[in-house]
């Protein structure tokens, strides 16, 4: 499938049944095949649906707009796993790239999550066609963070994880609290050296108030998120009471 406009155009590349859309600059003029170290030529991307002006040399495809793949980039292609349970999967991963996090970490979590019984290092692999290195140093990162922990399973010689039963309380306090505590920490240690003499301009003072009254406020407002989300969870849920 190729879409064009005035000054891009978009590939559709189809491969191993994985299929990425990739848009691209397009070229002023015909693009003659750019030359490597020692005179030889760089290969072009071409197609009979394009004109000789729009072939370009595939080193142009550093100069994308967009890239997505349609294939759950960085996921085996894996029958165990319904589309809705691969989305979902692919989704908390870029979730965790978007917030500066690894984005494995975020794959794991969501493969936890699909799942009713304990899963093995073997099968995480297995599901996420990664090697078991960088599978365990996430799945060791996860814990760390109290958002898996290990589990029993069938076989004694291998190691089960499953996600925490509070995962999206412990996922949010991980990231949210601790930013808004320091925040407005910050803000009071600095206000209070001020009261003490240290000198400081009035607006700063005055951005110094703001921040403290909102960042305490935001505090309250999770404190209380907190208290009701454990009185839902227990109304609604199934609860490890083991597991705040």
């Amino acid at each position: 499938m190729i879409a064009e406009t005035q000054d891009r155009g978009e590939l559709k590349i189809v491969a191993n049944s994985r299929s990425w859309r990739t848009q691209y600059l397009k070229a002023s003029g015909p693009a003659e095949p750019a030359k490597q170290a020692g005179g030889a030529r760089m290969p072009v991307a071409s197609s009979p649906h394009l004109t000789p002006a729009l072939r370009l040399p595939l080193s142009y495809l550093l100069l994308l707009i967009s890239a997505q793949s349609r294939g759950h980039r960085g996921m085996a292609h894996s029958n165990q796993l319904s589309e809705t349970e691969r989305d979902f999967i692919e989704e908390i991963g870029n979730g965790y790239e978007s917030r500066g996090l690894r984005r494995l970490q975020g794959l794991i979590l969501g493969t936890l999550l699909t799942k009713g019984d304990p899963v093995s290092l073997d099968k995480l692999t297995e599901v996420l066609g990664r090697t078991k290195g960088p599978i365990s140093i996430s799945v060791r990162r996860l814990e760390d963070l109290g958002l898996a922990r290990k589990v029993e399973g069938p076989n004694n010689r291998r190691n089960y994880y499953a996600s925490h039963p509070n995962v999206f309380f412990k996922s949010f306090a991980q990231l949210k609290l601790p930013t808004v505590r320091k925040n407005k920490d910050l803000a009071e240690r600095l206000l209070a050296r001020i009261a003490a003499g240290e000198e400081s301009s009035e607006q700063t003072t005055e951005s110094l108030r703001h921040m403290e009254a909102f960042y305490s406020l935001l505090e309250s407002f999770l404190e209380d998120f907190a208290e009701r989300w454990a009185e839902v969870r227990q109304e609604r849920f199934e609860t490890d009471e083991a597991a705040p």
